[in-house]
């Protein structure tokens, strides 16, 4: 037992004195025995691990339009050695005189390098339109971070400042600032036979590029007398093909024909302006006419409503006056005619008419015809002339012995033959005989 002991006391003893030599003299035998390299001797020589830190840049021009959309892009820079990277969460933001987006959209992360640190970026993109002219600063982002088993912290942007003017000849109205700006119309329904009770829908939608929905105008599908309108739910869309940002606005509404009548769509315009070249321009669609017409299928409502029975009524009303009107009128003329044609029956007509018979009888055929216009004078006062006169007889005779005397007296030939002109004028006055206008006048009963 004795000899065990010592033997391990011993080994013990020497174990000591080379430790003791080895941490003494490093250059010893003993030190220059073969070791294997640590893992930590090889992670000491890099450096540590770099903080979160985030980026705040503004992609566009500044200044910008009012109304123009402005992208703030943020980014996250975290140290790509991280195990496990802190989860992100980028809050929405509120700028005095805009409206801010966070976009949807992200950018794809990216790598960079900086004091020998790669560093993997983390993107978002903020939306932002300013309303008023002047200048307006995006605040400071703070944006929480969260670790696995790790206390929460947050790391903060920059605040930016920018500008926004309003675009030169805009007016008092401003333009929507984007490009490639469309607006289109869809109607669907039989316009061509619309009938009383008969409905359609009106879809309008306006789209562009580099611009969100939120800054797209409200399109009008106004209300139309008449007409019942029905106003649809308004959608919109929006999405990023490369980094260009395309929207897009749908407004649409049902309209039901109430009356029978014409009726219009009025035009629908967009004033817009393309921030690229400063040009200004108008997207529209034109107005549109059509006709509601009666819907037999709908018995007694086949009119419509009462306003169109009440202009049904006051058509119907007015084409019977006129009509009532035109009879009349058509009445009095042929009245006119005919008085015209008829002989006024008077003492001065019938002493005129003895002494063209006397003239007529005595053979002297110019005292017979200027017999014959004395008497016209008294017969046919509206007449200036017998040709006149004649033109409006149907009397054949008549007109062959009157202008027979006319054409003898004017060629000076001889006499005797103007008694033949007497007979026509007889039946004439027998037949077109009239009374004096002129009435008697009853004498009064208690005379």
């Amino acid at each position: 037992m004795s000899g065990t002991w010592q033997r391990t006391v011993g080994s013990l003893l020497l174990l000591g004195l080379q430790e003791h030599a080895l941490a003494a003299d490093p250059t010893s035998p003993v030190s220059r025995a073969p070791s294997q390299p640590s893992e930590s001797s090889e992670t000491a020589l890099d450096p540590p691990l770099a903080a979160p830190r985030a980026l705040c840049t503004l992609h566009g021009p500044n200044p910008s339009y009012v109304g123009q959309m402005v992208q703030i892009e943020v980014e996250l820079l975290h140290d790509e050695r991280e195990p496990q990277p802190p989860a992100a969460f980028f809050p929405e933001i509120r700028v005095r005189n805009a409206i801010a987006l966070l976009s949807a959209h992200a950018p794809p992360p990216e790598q960079s390098e900086d004091q020998g640190v790669t560093f993997v970026g983390q993107k978002r993109r903020y939306l932002v339109f300013p309303q008023v002219a002047g200048p307006f600063t995006v605040p400071a982002i703070n944006i929480e971070l969260a670790h696995a088993g790790n206390d929460d912290f947050t790391v903060t942007t920059e605040p930016l400042s920018l500008q926004a003017d309003v675009p030169v000849g805009a007016g008092s109205r401003l333009p929507l600032v984007a490009r490639n700006v469309e607006l289109s119309r869809h109607i669907d329904g039989p316009l061509e036979q619309l009938r009383v009770g008969d409905a359609f829908s009106v879809t309008l939608q306006l789209s562009a590029a580099d611009t969100d929905p939120v800054a797209l105008p409200r399109l009008q599908l106004p209300d139309v007398p008449g007409l019942a309108r029905y106003p649809g739910q308004a959608s919109s869309q929006a999405r990023a093909d490369r980094g260009e940002y395309h929207a897009a606005r749908t407004d649409s509404a049902t309209y039901v024909a109430r009356e029978v009548g014409f009726y219009r769509l009025p035009k629908v315009s967009v004033f817009w302006l393309d921030p690229t070249t400063g040009h200004y321009a108008r997207a529209e669609v034109p107005a549109v006419s059509f006709r509601a017409r009666v819907n037999p299928q709908l018995g007694a409502g086949c009119l419509g409503g009462p306003r169109s029975v009440a202009r049904f009524g006051g058509t119907l009303g007015l084409v019977m006056v006129l009509c009532v009107l035109g009879l009349k009128l058509g009445r009095n003329l042929a009245k006119r005619r005919a008085e015209r044609s008829l002989v006024h029956r008077s003492p001065a007509e019938a002493a005129a008419f003895r002494t063209l018979c006397d003239m007529a009888h005595s053979g002297s055929d110019s005292a017979t015809l200027t017999a014959l216009y004395r008497w016209l004078e008294f017969s046919a006062p509206t007449h200036t002339t017998l040709h006149g006169w004649l033109e409006r007889q149907q009397d054949d005779a008549l007109r062959t012995a009157a202008l027979a005397l006319e054409s003898r007296v004017a060629q000076g030939q001889g006499l005797g033959l103007a008694a033949d002109v007497v007979g026509p004028l007889t039946r004439y006055r027998r037949r077109r005989h009239r009374a004096p206008s002129s009435h008697p006048k009853l004498a009064p009963l208690n005379r």
